[in-house]
Formats: C-alpha cells, structure tokens, sequence
C-alpha cells in the first residue's frame, strides 16, 4: 500500500520535460586533439649482461583542431574541419615534426550524441628521416601518403542552452607509409590503421528555427436541424374553392335633397263673434 502511495506522490511530482530546441543551423566546435600514432623501429642489444632497448622512427600527435558544421536536412549536417598536430617524439628519434589535418565529411547529429565519415588530406612536415636504433646517423626514412579516412563518434552534453562539451573518437584508416632502414627486416610498405580522439566545446552560431505553431483545429460543422414533416399538398376541389364575392359597389355622395319653399300661409279667420255658437264654444245652458 505505501509503494502505491509512494508511487502517486512521485507522479504527481514529476515535472513534464520540455521539448528539446530545433537542431542549430550553424555549428563551430574546437578543442584538444591526441593522435595518429606509428609505430617505429625498434631493436635491442646486450652488453656485459644488461640489455638495451631503442625504439625510434615513430609517431605520436597531439594538437588541436577546428570545424565547422552546417546543417543540410534533419539530423544530417556536412562538416569541415583543420587541425595541427605535432609529433611528441622529438627528433632525430621520431620521425616527422607533424602534420596537417584538412577533413571534410558528412554526420548525423543529435542533441546528445554523433557518428560521422570523413576524408582527412594529412600533408606532414618537417624531415621524414630518423635515427635508426644503435646508430648515430638518419640513415632510417618513412615516407607518407597524403590520403586518410576516419569514421568516428562522440557524446556531447550541452551546457549552456548554445554551449555544448564533445567527446569523441574515431578510427584512421592511412596514409599510406613506406620505411627503408638499415635493417631490411624493420622496412615496411603498409597502410596505417591508427586513431584520432579529442575533447572540446561546441557553440551554435546559428540556432534553429523553431516549428510553426500547429494550426488551430477546424470547428465541427453544426449539426442539421432536424427535418420538419412533410404535409400532403391540399388539391382544390369544387367544395373547397372559396367562393368569389363581387367587389363593393364604390360609394357615390349623397345629393343633397332639393330646397323647397315653405307654402304660403293661409288667411288666419276670424275669431268668432261672443254670442255666436258654433263648434268652437258651447251653447249656453
């Protein structure tokens, strides 16, 4: 029961990660830089009981390095990258003083991690002799070839929302070496298989565009109202036409009845004499 509770107080706790940025445009990274290596040649002696060791003619870099990434579609970016590296094995022992890396290629890139091919033009300079072991004079030479390949991949963990740290490492296959020495059994005509790491930064000089917002959903269209019942179309019959009145006749103004004359007024007659009789008074008792 508490694991449950446990377990709802975590969930309710958790905060829903955000949405990781676009990928950036425009990428510059650089940093510390270990690697080829050759081996060289190497020989030992023994004298009054004690045996010595030499080993020389050989190569170690370390340098540092500088590129440029350029987005091309989705995860997908082209790249382009120098490096100096010098020889850490010192003449006349080593072989070279160093070289020049010019690498460009192609990757897929994450916000965490990376895995890329690339061709790498490896100009050395300095003297391509050496001293072989036990002798005083550089009678030892490797020549290189100028052509490399390398697959490599990395880790990376931003630190800032532009600013990021890179490890990575990556598998050299050439240049091409060709070594004469004293010995006939110590020359070599081989294909280098060596290794390229380092450790560094990266900066988004051109961050990403962000998505357009999704368009708003479209509205449901409203539904039809319901549909009122039908009512049979009445058919007139003889019965059921409406029977026609005539209109009103208009009315006209009534003539004003005609003026007449009053009639003359007759001759009043005379009132009667006291004495008489007649039907206008009675006859005296």
């Amino acid at each position: 029961m508490l694991g449950w509770i446990f377990a709802l107080a975590a969930a309710a706790g958790a905060v829903t990660p955000e949405a990781p940025p676009p990928p950036p445009r425009l990428v510059i990274a650089g940093g510390f830089m270990i690697g080829p290596h050759a081996p060289g040649e190497a020989a030992c002696q023994t004298h009054d009981s004690v045996q010595r060791c030499e080993h020389t003619g050989n190569f170690f870099g370390a340098g540092a390095n500088l590129e440029l990434r350029a987005r091309a579609v989705g995860p997908l970016y082209f790249h382009g990258r120098g490096a100096v590296i010098g020889n850490v094995r010192q003449r006349p022992y080593g072989v070279h003083k160093g070289l020049v890396d010019v690498g460009i290629g192609l990757g897929v890139y994450s916000r965490l991690a990376f895995i890329r091919i690339e061709y790498m033009f490896v100009p050395t300079f300095g003297p391509n002799t050496y001293l072989p072991p036990f002798y005083d004079k550089q009678a030892g030479r490797d020549v290189w070839g100028k052509s490399a390949g390398m697959i490599s991949g990395g880790v990376r963990k931003y630190l800032t929302p532009r600013l990021a740290g890179e490890l990575w490492g990556g598998l050299v296959i050439g240049p091409h070496s060709k070594r004469t020495t004293l010995q006939e059994d110590a020359g070599a005509d081989r294909i280098l298989v060596t290794f390229l790491a380092s450790i560094g930064i990266s900066f988004d000089l051109i961050p990403g565009r962000a998505p357009p917002p999704p368009k708003p959903a479209p509205k449901p269209a409203p539904a039809p109202a319901p549909a009122l019942p039908t009512l049979p179309t009445p058919v007139l019959t003889p019965e059921s036409a409406p029977v026609a009145t005539p209109p009103a006749p208009a009315s006209t103004p009534e003539s004003a009845p005609p003026t007449t004359s009053p009639p003359p007024a007759s001759p009043e007659a005379p009132p009667p004499a006291e004495n008489a009789i007649g039907p206008w008074r009675p006859a005296p008792q």
